[in-house]
């Protein structure tokens, strides 16, 4: 596991150093599906769990792919470590094969790896990757027009999977146990900074700390996936005449618009007005 974090902080430390025309290289060699296996690689060590609870390394590990992740990820540059790994950059084989997006939403269908407080700091930046992925911003050269297929296609996906519906039923809607929603439970507390012992936080405040982040990071990416849904996205989007985009990948749903809408403002949620 030690060796894990150290091969991690390697690569991430390369990602910062060296230019993203010569990362990937040097990483990968010059096969074209090089980068497929090194994201196949990261992303089931994302996924990889310790036997051992008494292991905190294994959080580390996790910690350092996620900052790697989320150093470039907002690069038009399609030759960046960061879409590679994430599977928005190269052939179509790779952006098909497992990949680090992959592995974040595997993460994040687990209940328990958002709210423990071992691991909910990691499941904010999941969320935060999630949202940058679905706000990159188009250019017009041609390497960047790939990344903006591959970022729609990862859209797609997750308005197929209902993605934003049930994680804002997950934070929002009361729960079997409880006729509070999470978010809901936190916000209540009488106050979240009397839960201080001595100098440190407790994991309990750090905890929902962590959570409300991940609620701010859905909520944004919500409103990225709103602009898209109104088809405001496809104005201004010149890959969509050069690639093979299917049309109703940036054209208007106004159904789907309206499902995620009615959980924002209307009974028995009403996330936006209570």
């Amino acid at each position: 596991q030690e060796i894990a974090k150290a091969a991690m902080s390697l690569i991430l430390y390369l990602s910062q150093t060296v230019p993203h025309r010569d990362c990937l290289p040097a990483l990968c060699g010059h096969r074209s599906n090089g980068s497929r296996y090194l994201a196949d690689a990261i992303s089931k060590r994302m996924c990889f769990t310790s036997s051992s609870p008494s292991i905190t390394t294994e959080r580390d590990v996790r910690d350092v792919i996620l900052d790697l992740l989320l150093s470039n990820v907002g690069s038009a540059d399609d030759q960046n470590l960061s879409h590679a790994l994430l599977g928005l950059s190269g052939s179509d084989g790779a952006t098909r094969s497992k990949n680090c997006l992959d592995a974040v939403l595997d993460l994040l269908s687990n209940t328990d790896f958002v709210l423990n407080p071992q691991t909910s700091s990691y499941a904010a930046k999941c969320y935060e990757l999630i949202y940058r992925v679905c706000s990159i911003a188009n250019s017009v050269n041609q390497s960047s027009s790939r990344v903006w297929s591959a970022k729609l296609d990862f859209m797609s996906k997750l308005r197929n999977s209902d993605f934003w519906r049930k994680h804002l039923l997950r934070f929002f809607a009361p729960s079997q146990l409880s006729s509070v929603s999470l978010f809901h439970g936190i916000v209540s507390t009488a106050n979240l900074y009397d839960q201080h012992q001595g100098n440190q936080i407790s994991p309990l405040l750090s905890r929902n700390i962590d959570v409300l982040h991940s609620i701010a990071w859905l909520l944004r990416g919500i409103a990225v996936e709103l602009h898209s849904l109104m088809g405001l996205s496809a104005s201004h989007s010149p890959c969509y005449v050069r690639t093979n985009i299917q049309p109703t990948t940036v054209a208007p749903q106004p159904r789907q618009c309206q499902k995620i809408l009615h959980i924002l403002f209307s009974n028995p949620h009403e996330v936006m007005l209570k």
